[in-house]
């Protein structure tokens, strides 16, 4: 006797059926994911930036502000670099960031916030609990400055 191997023509529309109705279910999910993610990287980067700008100002001993532009996406890292205890656009080596060039449909909400983040040699913040929140088409995301300068995402 002849030994057979393969598959039949039956099992394998089978699997390829199943391997349909598992992408149909998948693609949809997976494409409800890709804005939660791109707010949770738009977040991280200026999560990451506005910690970097902390840093700077402790290592540098000078006051460092990080403004947020009117357009929605855009923010400048500047320092104080003749250290007079005020930062103004532009001042120092400054740093402009778009948050749209990796999240394209990403923007800030400054409603509830300054217009800028002032951070002290110690670490701390010149004004209260700011408040800055990342928006897309779907949902939104918080980042909470408070007066010790302590950063997080909420």
């Amino acid at each position: 006797m002849r030994n057979k191997s393969g598959f039949t023509l039956t099992e394998l529309m089978v699997v390829i059926g199943l391997i349909a109705i598992l992408s149909g279910i998948a693609i949809p999910t997976f494409m409800g994911l890709i804005p939660r993610m791109k707010l949770n990287g738009a977040a991280r980067q200026v999560f990451g930036d506005l910690s970097s700008a902390k840093m700077k100002a402790a290592s540098l001993n000078r006051k460092v502000a990080v403004f947020f532009l009117s357009d929605g996406h855009r923010y400048e890292i500047c320092d104080d670099i003749n250290k007079d205890g005020t930062v103004s656009q532009p001042e120092g080596e400054d740093q402009i960031k778009d948050i749209q060039t990796s999240y394209d449909d990403v923007v800030f909400d400054l409603s509830n916030t300054v217009s800028n983040i002032v951070f002290n040699p110690i670490g701390t913040t010149s004004s209260s609990n700011s408040i800055i929140t990342l928006k897309n088409s779907t949902s939104s995301k918080r980042i909470e400055i408070n007066i010790s300068g302590r950063i997080k995402i909420n």
